[in-house]
């Protein structure tokens, strides 16, 4: 049959008819977010890392700076592992403008104010290259064998039997079975 014999309604019919009838998806939208939104969406912590009312709510952190107490209690119920940070640079904090800042002797200190990301952790006391730049202390742990000045008066601390170091991702480390001991490694040397 011609398409004449048919009849012009009816060829539209069955081409309509051989189409596709599913619906067609179009390519997801994205998802944009209000400015007022996405702030109050932000990770609480770092919203009142800063924040201060008066000193008392500023404190000194060897890794994060001049940071608000309450915060820095809550990210760090155990305190940190760090040494030659902020804190062991005669710092002290205060609330200048409600934001903590640091400062040493009365000069505002930009690299211990207004961190988001902490100082780096190793210093030159627990850092290393290699197993023989790392060495055992009964006080301190394992720490860099080529730095003196540390003063190891105690008894039977890091440095009993069984323990001994290694450098692990650039850091002395004490090993105990196998593992790494916490209690002796990266000890801080301002304690």
């Amino acid at each position: 049959m011609s398409a004449r014999a048919i009849g012009y309604p009816a060829l539209l019919v069955v081409a309509f008819a051989c189409s596709r009838t599913e619906p067609r998806s179009s390519p997801p939208r994205p998802v944009i977010t209000p400015p007022s939104v996405a702030a109050s969406t932000a990770r609480p912590a770092d919203e009142v890392r800063h924040r201060c009312a008066d000193d008392a709510e500023c404190m000194v952190s060897c890794g994060h700076g001049a940071v608000n107490a309450a915060w820095y209690m809550a990210a760090h119920p155990g305190g940190e592992r760090c040494e030659d940070g902020c804190a062991s640079k005669g710092m002290r904090a205060r609330c200048d403008v409600d934001r903590c800042v640091a400062e040493r002797a009365g000069t505002r200190a930009p690299e211990c104010t207004g961190l988001f990301k902490p100082v780096a952790p190793i210093g030159p006391y627990h850092a290393c290259a290699s197993d023989a730049d790392c060495r055992s202390t009964c006080k301190y742990g394992a720490v860099n064998a080529h730095v003196g000045g540390l003063v190891d008066d105690c008894k039977d601390g890091c440095a009993t039997g069984g323990l001994s170091t290694r450098c692990d991702r650039g850091a002395c480390v004490t090993i105990g079975d196998s593992a790494v001991v916490p209690a002796c490694t990266r000890v801080s040397i301002w304690r």
